[in-house]
């Protein structure tokens, strides 16, 4: 950055400051949600104070007609933002942010339940090996069992995990490349999980055939979670210019 864009900068920083002062709480509240979207993309801090000096004169002609900036702008203010990022940073709004969002909250839920889940039936494994210890001086510790309990935790720390990250990396465009690895490992994480249990189900004798199939298929339906995932952190890289 140079020195002229330096003051330029500075100079509209101290001037969108000082206007925003004039803001009732409504529309600086507006104003804000507003300036924290826009900053998920990856503009020049010039950029940045130059939309927030649009938007901030926007909401001062708003204020002055006895409205609010949002029902003044007549539409979703995200939608608007996305316009005039595209008009001053010449960069588009990405795609794959509801995708993330959908296949996030898919991790984050199932994840939450399955580490409580988890949770207790460790509590509970410990609590039989201290009965055994007290009524019969030798613990009954159930290794096989824990190591089975203890790697679906493992399984449910990586599935919250991701979700926390489709929902971080929504948000952020710059982060793209973190978020493919994230669903990509997840689809491969989750394929072999979901391979491996209906290997197992296929393989158990007792099992009728419809059981066998319905595992499949739900198998191969869980993995739709994955796939959004990957689809929306592509759709949601950067891109500029006119496509």
């Amino acid at each position: 950055m140079t020195a002229n864009t330096q003051d330029l900068r500075n100079t509209l920083e101290a001037q969108n400051f000082q206007d925003e002062q004039s803001l009732n709480k409504e529309n600086r509240k507006t104003l804000h949600k507003m300036m924290k979207y826009v900053r998920t993309f990856p503009l020049k801090s010039i950029e940045i104070e130059q939309i927030r000096r649009d938007l901030t004169g926007m909401a001062i002609e708003a204020q002055q007609r006895g409205t609010s900036l949002q029902a003044m702008l007549g539409e979703n203010p995200r939608k608007f933002c996305d316009e005039i990022i595209y008009s001053i940073g010449g960069i588009k709004a990405p795609g794959g942010r509801k995708l993330l969002h959908i296949a996030g909250c898919y991790y984050q839920i199932i994840g939450a339940m399955s580490i409580v889940c988890d949770l207790i039936s460790i509590f509970a494994l410990l609590i039989i090996a201290a009965g055994s210890l007290l009524n019969t001086g030798e613990p009954d510790l159930r290794i096989m069992d824990l190591l089975s309990v203890f790697w679906s935790l493992a399984i449910a720390i990586f599935h919250y995990t991701a979700g926390k990250r489709a929902y971080q990396y929504a948000n952020d465009i710059t982060k793209t490349k973190f978020a493919l690895r994230w669903g990509i490992g997840a689809f491969v994480f989750d394929f072999i999980v979901n391979l491996s249990f209906f290997i197992e189900t296929a393989t158990t004798p007792s099992l009728p055939l419809s059981l066998i199939l319905l595992s499949g298929m739900l198998s191969m339906l869980f993995l739709i979670f994955p796939i959004l995932y990957v689809v929306g952190a592509y759709r949601n890289r950067p891109h500029s210019g006119t496509p």
